[in-house]
């Protein structure tokens, strides 16, 4: 086992002097938290989430993505529009749920007033108890505009509806 000499001492606290006089790497750009999904912005010297252009800081948002020989275009859509509501389920009966918003829907959340409580959900279709996707207190789910979404439960619960699109 070797010896910490000082000659070691020393170049290590002239490299430690060195990285602080020229500021390199500066703390900002080092720091990044765990799981972040960001991009470098130069433009505004910061860390921004998802993808954004180096240079200009702007977000990415037409992109095309190619894995083997199939090509993807992913396109970021910002939700500009949500409405909530609340619907009351009555025991065994399916309700449509009619949309309150204006643009095209890009998800549904649906939660429980009461904890715990079960129900079940149906695309375009009615729904029915024990088919469909079953859901106990909350859901959320990507569905578009075009897909009707019908709730049932075995017994009477009260659901909010939280709906977001552009």
């Amino acid at each position: 086992m070797r010896k910490l000499t000082l000659t070691h001492v020393l170049v290590l606290f002239l490299i430690s002097v060195a990285m602080t006089v020229f500021a390199w790497p500066t703390s900002d750009q080092v720091r990044k938290g765990t799981g972040a999904i960001s991009g470098w912005d130069n433009a505004s010297a910061t860390w921004r989430p998802i993808a954004v252009d180096q240079d200009t800081g702007a977000l990415i948002t037409d992109a095309e993505v190619t894995i083997g020989n199939i090509t993807m275009e992913t396109t970021i859509v910002p939700i500009t529009e949500w409405e909530t509501q609340t619907v009351t389920l009555v025991a065994n009966t399916a309700q449509d749920i009619a949309t309150n918003i204006t643009g095209s829907r890009r998800f549904i959340a649906l939660k429980s007033h009461t904890a715990d409580s079960e129900f079940w959900v149906a695309f375009n279709a009615s729904a029915t108890l024990s088919a469909g996707l079953f859901a106990v207190d909350s859901l959320y789910i990507e569905v578009p505009d075009s897909v009707s979404v019908s709730l049932i439960a075995s017994e009477a619960v009260s659901i909010s509806v939280t709906e977001g699109g552009y």
